[in-house]
């Protein structure tokens, strides 16, 4: 009986001295937890993606498609995460800025232009849609809407 009682002592200090929370011995189990199926929360230094069809999400497409060299991928950003995008933020800079909102048209024209002639030097395309992102920037600007220039 002795034996028992300090063997039961002896577990009881152990499991406290390891944070055993009042000598109760638990295995982590799917029951006991977050389901095992779910993905552990990582840190990462990337910032998060701008809200799709906003000015920003539209200036980071325009930047990602001015880095691509192949036309087709640099065409299919445009269209899908910028063009609408850049339209609608033009609809809404010109009651304040005409000049501003026509500068963004133009520049977006040029694109445009650019992706519907067969072989426009990537360079010019890239220097395009940088500019478009400029002019976008400077549109966002005018509703007060902060926006990243293009990576050097």
């Amino acid at each position: 009986m002795i034996r028992r009682a300090a063997a039961g002592a002896f577990v009881g200090v152990a499991l406290a001295a390891c944070g055993g929370g009042g000598g109760r011995l638990t295995t982590p189990t799917a029951a006991s937890g977050p389901p095992l199926s779910q993905p552990a929360l990582v840190a990462t230094t990337e910032a998060p993606s701008p809200p799709r069809g906003s000015p920003a999400a539209a200036i980071d497409a325009l930047c990602r498609a001015a880095g691509d060299p192949d036309a087709q991928a640099a065409a299919t950003l445009f269209a899908d995460d910028a063009h609408d995008a850049l339209h609608d933020l033009a609809l809404a800079v010109e009651s304040k800025d005409r000049a501003s909102a026509a500068r963004l048209y133009q520049a977006t024209e040029v694109v445009e232009s650019d992706f519907s002639a067969a072989g426009t030097p990537t360079g010019n395309r890239s220097a395009n849609l940088r500019a478009l992102a400029t002019a976008a920037s400077q549109s966002a600007a005018v509703l007060d809407v902060a926006t990243s220039p293009c990576p050097k």
